[in-house]
């Protein structure tokens, strides 16, 4: 069973040009993970940081653990390198990407995509756009009957999913494509899915609005991402764990932690959940809605692109 999906190359996308055609095979169930909870409680045993009020004042001397809690923030000039710089670290850590996935999940990030596939709960024969698709991890979860498309910035993850979809004896078609310029006609999907991808975006509101553009009335968005907690301890040990154990764990595995930088400070940089169903809302997707997991330290939101006025859904 074959589905066809407009792709607008990159490099037209003018007015009065005919979107190419690409067939989307139909991609089957991969391996199932289960587990909910993140690796905090090793960082934990460190000592609380004390607290004293300066005399005179209503400050306080704050102790040596709050810089684990404060929030990174990725300097003007990095988000004027993306995409190309963001292309570039992702294309050096391809080959080791999934391991290093499932090493600093503890295992566990698999499981977190089948929760957020669950959200999706997509017919049989919808079209869906994995955008930010990476290796491929959750288009291959997808269930029989699906029609997805993966479209990633970088053409050496695309190429690890492309093999691994052999693996499977399947094909995962994929697109190489930039978020914030999607090469898809207007309302080209039933669906769509965003996974650990969207703190990525240069401009979060410009990429939502060319998520929504290439959605057809009705479809569902669904966003796996990391959060930050609301509970102050589990920041504290989750600040621990990205701060110290991440880059000491991509040294270990010989991945270089340059990469594993840029991942502590675009997650602790990120907009809580909240402010994240805030800004889908701007966007114009309705029916917003979101769940943590893993004690807060991931979110799954959700939302549709609104029915134009008058329109009757079939």
């Amino acid at each position: 069973c074959v589905q066809q999906v407009r792709v607008r190359p990159p490099e037209a996308g003018g007015a009065g040009q005919r979107p190419a055609l690409q067939a989307v095979p139909v991609v089957g169930p991969g391996p199932h993970l289960h587990g909910n909870l993140p690796p905090l409680l090793a960082v934990l045993v460190i000592a609380r940081p004390a607290f004293a009020r300066r005399r005179g004042t209503g400050s306080h001397i704050r102790g040596p653990l709050d810089c684990l809690m404060r929030p990174s923030r990725l300097s003007p000039e990095a988000r004027r390198q993306a995409p190309g710089a963001i292309r570039a670290m992702f294309e050096a850590v391809a080959p080791r990407y999934d391991r290093m996935n499932r090493i600093l999940s503890v295992g566990l990030d698999q499981g977190w995509r089948r929760s957020a596939l669950r959200e999706l709960d997509c017919a049989p024969g919808s079209r869906i756009l994995d955008l930010c698709c990476g290796t491929g991890d959750l288009a291959l979860l997808l269930p029989r009957g699906t029609h997805p498309v993966g479209c990633d910035l970088t053409p050496a993850m695309l190429e690890i999913a492309a093999s691994k979809a052999a693996r499977l004896k399947t094909s995962l078609p994929g697109v190489a494509g930039d978020a914030m310029r999607l090469p898809f006609g207007d309302g080209a999907f039933d669906a769509a899915i965003v996974g650990f991808g969207i703190r990525n975006f240069p401009d979060l509101e410009r990429g939502l609005a060319e998520i929504h553009r290439v959605l057809a009335p009705g479809a569902r968005l669904v966003t796996l991402e990391f959060s930050r907690p609301e509970s102050r301890l589990v920041r504290l040990g989750h600040g621990a764990w990205l701060r110290v154990a991440v880059p000491g764990l991509a040294r270990l595995a010989a991945s270089g932690s340059e990469p594993y930088g840029y991942l502590r400070d675009s997650i602790l940089g990120f907009p809580d959940a909240g402010s994240l169903a805030g800004t889908l809302r701007a966007a114009g997707f309705t029916d917003v809605a979101w769940r943590h997991l893993a004690l807060g330290t991931v979110a799954i939101h959700s939302g549709r692109r609104a029915d134009p006025p008058g329109a009757r859904r079939t």
